[in-house]
Parts: structure tokens; sequence; C-alpha cells
């Protein structure tokens, strides 16, 4: 048995370039691994579970564990034998569960003995980690907050279970302590832990790393499920759980390319150059009109298309929320008396492109779907929006899904080459569908389904959408948070820096996900009340994100001056790159607690965000996200302020 065990050990670490000739229990990685290893770490596969080690001694076990109906179950060790690159596990009378390490990333199989409910597959256990002080808390969809907190206790299991199934308004607004959703990275000392999925095809998936009583120990669940999912097996069925990436790191940036590099998106196939325009949204809100709408398309061909050079192809105008009966009624409203068709052409006719909002699978309760076909809905489950409570369309009933189709292929042959799909995440709630699946299961059917009837040649943007899974659909991704709110809103003030703040945030956190697609990071804002720095600031902010640039101001109406802010050659550069501008430190230079989040943004709080960025050709760029001056790289900068570093 022990010469079996070492001849399996042997051929794992062939598998991860390592070297076969040291003991399997504790390796040496300085004398095992080339400097590229000590990116990702040092892979051994026993019968206690997955152990990764990094270069500097920094080490992870990984036990992995199922939930069946209702309960975990963590084999034994002497349940468990290790074949080839693969750990199989016998769970009591259940089943067996198998940990597949063969490939970059490691995944999870469980093939059930009799009929079972499976609700999650884990991998568990302690994390040393020398000097970590903070990780990153990541949400789930595009706006939910995103940023490094400290590193804590462990949650009480009630608390976890909330932030697990907290759904819409409830999520975005979260403070991070319980969870990571799709990864994480952990740190403070020489050494990081990178943790991600690399599929979302059945199971959400999220991360815990907490303290424990032993000092330098913190314990680490990648757990893909329990947030509301069920999969039933009958005897002899089994259910794959998603890919896990890990990685012990003295170069988190490299780290995070790598784990990038394993995510699939449609930019591999169908690359889109980096999106210019205007989006009515943040200057008309909900009041938007067919008049509006060309006027500011006039201004936009006129005085603003010639002062982004690097742009490729036509401007687009997007034409957001408000233009539709209501939701789920996508037709046009009194407030565009033309046919779409018409303004679409009239747009043409300006040298621009046309775009257009929707939101493809919510449904306002007294629209006409809604109230003629009840089952065409998830059953059990409503979104509440602030603005009221909306239903949900179920994508696996046959008819609800050709209803889909049919109104995006109404959009597109109205002549929008654009569609800017909106709340996505929606499609992922757990719920009572028409056939058996799970939320992300049915985010996958629904996003299917609006490519399909888009066409290969129509761009998307996902809003409101979970990472990892939209990418392979969409061509560019929201990245963060809405960049302002509607004053309207229950009296919430419209502009303000901790919104341009708060987006630098999620895009540092962000970086490996806006390296796999193009990344929106909401239009740049220049009308009062921000202050020309507060504009110049939200300029970089846009270019960080690599995606490209709109503009949403009332055109029209802004002053002659504030035309032009914003737009200074090196940030435009940025934005047109099609690639994300990295942080110099992921970590920014104070940890706090819990995420501030958007509701915050009202009582003028202080993001925490990483203040150098690197630029490119070797520059680096200072930034001050606080209201009073820091000293940054050697320059003292005031706030709300950055600076290219001598």
């Amino acid at each position: 048995m022990r010469s079996l065990l070492r001849l399996n050990t042997l051929i794992l670490l062939c598998t991860v370039a390592a070297s076969p000739g040291r003991a399997a229990t504790t390796p040496d990685p300085s004398g095992l691994l080339g400097p590229q290893d000590c990116a990702s770490g040092f892979r051994l596969l026993l019968n206690d579970g997955l152990h990764v080690y990094g270069c500097g001694g920094d080490r992870v076990l990984l036990r992995p564990s199922v939930h069946i109906d209702g309960q975990w179950r963590t084999p034994k060790v002497a349940d468990c034998a290790v074949l080839a690159a693969s750990l199989s596990c016998e769970v009591g009378d259940v089943g067996t569960l198998d940990l597949n390490a063969a490939g970059a990333g490691v995944q999870m199989t469980f093939t059930a003995r009799r009929p079972v409910v499976v609700n999650a597959l884990a991998l568990r256990g302690p994390l040393r980690l020398q000097g970590a002080q903070a990780w990153l808390s990541h949400g789930f969809q595009s706006w939910s907050q995103t940023g490094v907190i400290t590193l804590k206790d462990a949650p009480s299991a009630t608390d976890l279970s909330a932030a697990l199934l907290a759904k819409g308004e409830d999520e975005v607004y979260r403070r991070g302590r319980e969870a990571s959703w799709w990864y994480t990275y952990v740190g403070g000392g020489r050494t990081s832990f990178l943790a991600g999925v690399s599929t979302a095809a059945t199971f959400k998936s999220w991360i815990q790393v907490a303290k424990t009583n032993h000092a330098g120990v913190l314990s680490a669940q990648l757990v893909s499920g329990g947030a509301g999912e069920s999969v039933q097996l009958a005897a002899g069925q089994s259910v794959l759980g998603e890919t896990w990436q890990v990685a012990l790191s003295d170069q988190l940036q490299t780290a995070m390319e790598r784990y990038s590099q394993t995510l699939l998106s449609r930019r591999d196939h169908k690359k889109v150059a980096p999106l210019f325009g205007w989006n009515s949204w943040y200057g008309l809100w909900g009041g938007v009109t067919e008049a509006a709408v060309m006027a500011n398309a006039q201004e936009l061909s006129k005085h603003l298309a010639d002062d982004v050079p690097l742009r490729t192809g036509a401007p687009y105008v997007v034409i957001d929320d408000g233009w539709e009966k209501a939701w789920g009624d996508w037709q046009p409203n009194d407030k565009f008396p033309s046919p779409l068709s018409t303004l679409t052409r009239n747009l043409k006719d300006q040298g621009l492109e046309a775009g257009i909002w929707i939101a493809p699978v919510l449904l306002a309760p007294s629209s006409p779907v809604a109230k003629a076909h009840p089952d065409w809905l998830v059953q059990g489950v409503d979104y509440w929006h602030p603005t009221g409570r909306f239903k949900i369309l179920d994508v696996t009933h046959p008819e609800a899904a050709a209803y889909l189709q049919e109104r995006i292929r109404m959009l597109v042959a109205s002549g929008f080459g654009l569609l800017k799909v909106d709340f996505l995440f929606a499609a992922a709630i757990e719920g009572g569908h028409f056939k058996p699946v799970t939320g992300m299961q049915a985010f996958h059917l629904m996003m299917g389904l609006i490519r399909e009837a888009a066409g290969e040649d129509t761009v998307l943007v996902g809003v409101g959408a979970p990472p990892i899974a939209a990418f392979p659909y969409v061509d560019a991704w929201r990245v963060g948070g809405d960049i302002a709110f509607s004053p309207g809103l229950f009296g919430l003030p419209g502009l303000r820096f901790g919104f341009i703040a708060n987006q630098a945030r999620s895009i540092a956190g962000r970086y490996p996900f806006c390296l796999a697609t193009l990344c929106d990071a909401d239009p740049l804002l220049m009308r009062a009340p921000l202050q020309r720095s507060d504009v110049h600031v939200g300029s970089w902010v846009v270019g960080m994100a690599g995606g490209g640039l709109f503009f949403s101001d009332p055109l029209p109406d802004l002053a002659t001056e504030r035309l032009t802010w914003g737009l200074a050659p090196e940030s435009l550069a940025l934005s047109f790159q099609g690639t994300p501008t990295a942080p110099e430190g992921f970590f920014p230079d104070h940890i706090p607690d819990e995420l501030v989040n958007v509701r915050d943004c009202f009582f003028s709080p202080e993001h925490d965000v990483p203040s150098i960025w690197r630029l490119p050709g070797g520059k680096r760029l200072g930034t001050n996200f606080r209201s009073d001056e820091r000293h940054i790289g050697g320059v003292t900068i005031p706030g709300h302020t950055a600076v290219v570093l001598p």
C-alpha cells in the first residue's frame, strides 16, 4: 500500500512540473521549484486531501466533503485512496466522492449509491500563511460591493446562511464579512493564497477564510453550493462540482493572470474593441424621450466624437430604462412616437450606432405577460427592487423562452447593434422552475437564449451579472456599481465622489475578470456638483477598467468648459487599451474591518482603495481617494486627486 501511494504521488508530481524525488508529506519547495512555479505553488494529493505548498513554507490542506440531505459528510482518511491524479473516497453507504487534480484545477464528483439530494461540495482545511492580515471579499454580481477587509473570526452559522441566501439589494449592499463569492486572495506577508472557480455551471461558489484559535493558522473553505441549490440524484447518477483553481504565490498579480487564463470567455474567439458612446441613464433617468435622445446624439456627434481619437468604429447612443411600456412589456411607450427602426436609422444617418437597455427576465406584476401567463414565471420567489416588486421569467418554460427570444430579435431587427442586458442575476435566484434546474443552470439557459436570438454580431453588455458564467456570452461586463443614483429616488443624492472611489475599489478587486472580458466601468460624468479634480480622477478610474468610455450627462445642458474635462490623452489611452490597469499592490494602505457600501455614500465615507497603479511604459499613477491630502509615492497629493508620479 505504501509503495502504491508513493507511486501515485510521483505521478501527480510530474503533472505539476515538480521533482519526483522528494518526501511526500513535508517537501521543501525552495529546493523543488523554478522561479515561475512560485507563482502557483507545489501540489500533492494524499489520502487526507489536497496539499498545496508555497515557496516560503506556507501551506494549505484541503479535504473534500459533500452536503447530502441536509448534512455535511466528510469521508474518513481511511476510506480514501489516491489513484494517479485522483482521490476517491467512500462516503458511508450513500456514494463515492472523487477529487480530480489531473489538470490545472481541481474538481469533485459525487456519485450516489442511493437516491439523495446534493446541496453542496466543499474543500476545507487549515491554511498556514505567514503575515496574513486581509482578504478580498468579492460580491456575487456586477453591483455587489467588493474590496479587501481584515481577517476575522468565522461568522456564526446563522450569519453565514443569511449572507449566502441574500438576494438583490440585500446582497448588493453587503459588508462582506461572511464570505467571498467566486474567488478571493488572502495575504499581507510574502506569500498570498488565491482560490477561485473557473466554472459556474451548476452551483454558486464561495470562499470563507477566517482566524482560528491556533496562532498563524487560518481556516479555509471553498464551497460550491449551499446557497439554496438542490440536485436530486438517483442511484448511480453523478453530479459534477465546479472546477477550483488554488495557488500559494509570492507573485499575486501573476497568480491572478494565470487564474484569468482558466476562465472561458467569448473574447477568446470574438474580440470586440473597447466601446465608446453616450448612455441616457445618468442624464435623463426614467424621463428619457426620443427627442432628448436625438438632441444628445447631435451633441455627441458634433462636439465629443472627434475629441476621442483612439475610439474604433462609430460611437453608440444607448437608450436606457424608460423607453418601454413596462418591465416585461418591451414595446416603446408614448415618449417614443416613431418606430424604433426609424429612430435607429436616424442615428445611423448621423454616423452613430444604436444601443438599447432591457431587463430580459424581470416583469412588472401588472405587465400583460405576467398577468396572462403566470405559468411562465419562476414560482415562489420575487425580486424586490427599491421601486417595487418584480416577477422573474422562467426560461425553462418553452413558451417563456420563445417570448424572451422574440423580444430580443425584435430589438435587433429594429437596428440596435448593442443590447445592454441588465438585472441578469435574477435568473440565478433559486425558485420553482418548469424544469428542475439550479439557479446557475437557469442563468446559462437564459444567456444562451439571448445570445442565440441576438446573433453573433450584436454586442451584449452584461449588467447586474455574476462573473464567470456570463463571460462566454457577453462582449463586456459591468465591473462595479452604479456611478450615481437618481436624485428623485427617495431624495438620494445624484452625484458624489464616493461613487467614483467605490468603482475603483471594484476594479482593483476584479482584475482577473477584466483580463477575461471587456470591463464596463460605467460612464464618465462631468457635470456639477463634481469638481474638476473629481472628474479627472473619474476619467482615470474609467481608464483603469480598460473597456472603453461612455458619457451620460445631458450634453446640450453641459457647460462648454466641462465638455473637455476628463479627456486627458493619458487616461483616454487607458480606456481604449482593452485590458485593465493593475494596482501596484492589491492590498490598500489601510485595511477596513468591513466594506463601506453604496448606501454609506450618503454619509461621505472614505473608501479604502489601492493608491498606486501601474501605467503602460513603466509610469505610476498616484491616486488619493480620500478627502485630505496624503503622501503617496514621494508626492503630496491633495484629496480627490490623481497624479502621474515622477
